[in-house]
């Protein structure tokens, strides 16, 4: 009743509980138990699941429309919600929406500064 385990690069061995970094899965039809990365599960699998890069602890619930739910990530990543995202983006620690808000004010201002500029220039040139 125990998962089949693979470490990378290792031998298959059979575990009561998949380690760290890994959960259970278990297939429809066969029921064959495996232990699957949490990171980068194997293709094929049925319920099929999606894997979530720099995830290194997680829980799975086929219920679920077979999702991962990530618990911890790996050096470089942080934990947003139920998945990793890199660390080394966005540093400044501002939101995409405030970074997209910055930039179009920026455009804004630059566009305002240059018609501003045509019109001194062109209209005021005639008087």
């Amino acid at each position: 009743s125990g998962f089949l385990h693979t470490p990378e690069g290792g031998e298959t061995s059979c575990t009561d509980n998949c380690p760290d970094g890994y959960f259970g899965h278990t297939t429809t039809g066969s029921n064959l138990k495996t232990c699957q990365s949490c990171s980068a599960p194997k293709d094929g699998l049925n319920p099929a699941v999606t894997g979530i890069p720099g995830c290194t602890q997680c829980t799975y619930a086929a219920a679920r429309a077979s999702t991962l739910k990530c618990t911890a990530c790996g050096s470089g990543y942080k934990l947003e919600g139920e998945t990793c995202v890199s660390s080394s983006t966005n540093k400044s620690g501002l939101s995409t929406g405030a970074i997209a808000g910055i930039s179009v004010a920026a455009v804004v201002v630059v566009g305002g500064l240059v018609g501003f500029l045509c019109w001194w220039f062109v209209c005021r040139g005639k008087a």
